[in-house]
């Protein structure tokens, strides 16, 4: 007690580097990301704070962080979102276990859950609390989170992240290529006699974008089209009336719901 009387209290900023530290090497030994260098993500001023004594002065941030080193945050953040769904199995296939979405916390609860849940249930949420304290678009992380669990198949968990996006319009002209994506999976990759004689009235433009689309880029391309007809609902919902691709959207729709039939 003597000793620890004498200690002087810890830095707030030094700790708060050093956690971000720490948490970036931790996600380089889970997901095995060779290539990365934790240091990178840092500028100057940051890395002159690193290994010294936590009770010690902390020198002030740099106002202006550059262009290249915010790309790379936001790359570095976009990666933990992907490498968190890596070995996640695809929805509707044997051995699928659905990933719980977990609100961004530093509670305790979150700790729990963060050292008993699957990387695909926790590490999307850090990646929104390193983009938070790196100032990196948040936003940008949420929809790439929502659009990884649309393209494994499991839409009702990506409702949950798509309700906390705010950049309606962006994510709606990205949905849009995953319905894209799925339609071709049916009307090209999986044809049938049935299949045909239902698209025999989409629209000739129409067809011709869905059969440019690659439904190998999705992770689990046999959805359920009624999972597929709720998307396309959703996205028409998201975009502004005035939009170029409204119209396209409404067609899309009427696409969804004549193979639902």
């Amino acid at each position: 007690m003597v000793l620890a009387s004498y200690q002087q209290p810890p830095n707030q900023q030094l700790v708060i580097v050093h956690k971000q530290l720490c948490t970036v090497m931790q996600a380089v030994m889970t997901f095995m990301l060779k290539s990365v260098k934790p240091l990178q993500y840092f500028d100057g001023t940051t890395k002159s704070m690193f290994f010294r004594e936590l009770g010690g002065s902390a020198p002030t941030p740099e106002k202006n962080i550059s262009l290249a080193l915010m790309e790379k945050r936001q790359e570095f953040v976009n990666k933990l979102v992907i490498s968190s769904f890596t070995n996640t199995t695809p929805n509707h296939e044997d051995g699928a276990k659905t990933p719980e979405v977990i609100a961004v916390s530093p509670s305790v609860l979150f700790m729990i859950r963060f050292r008993k849940c699957s990387p695909a249930s926790v590490w999307p949420a850090v990646a929104q609390q390193l983009a938070l304290v790196w100032n990196v678009d948040v936003d940008m992380v949420k929809r790439h989170h929502s659009l990884q669990l649309y393209s494994l198949g499991y839409d009702k968990q990506a409702e949950e992240v798509l309700t906390t996006v705010s950049e309606n319009t962006e994510i709606a002209m990205q949905l849009m290529e995953v319905v894209g994506q799925r339609l071709h999976y049916i009307a090209v990759d999986q044809a049938n006699d049935v299949s045909v004689e239902k698209l025999t009235s989409v629209p000739a433009n129409l067809m011709s974008w869905i059969k440019t689309k690659d439904s190998s880029l999705l992770r689990c391309p046999n959805v359920p089209i009624v999972d597929t007809v709720q998307l396309m609902g959703k996205v028409v919902g998201l975009l502004p009336e005035h939009h170029s691709l409204y119209n396209k959207a409404i067609s899309l729709v009427e696409t969804c719901h004549a193979l639902a039939e």
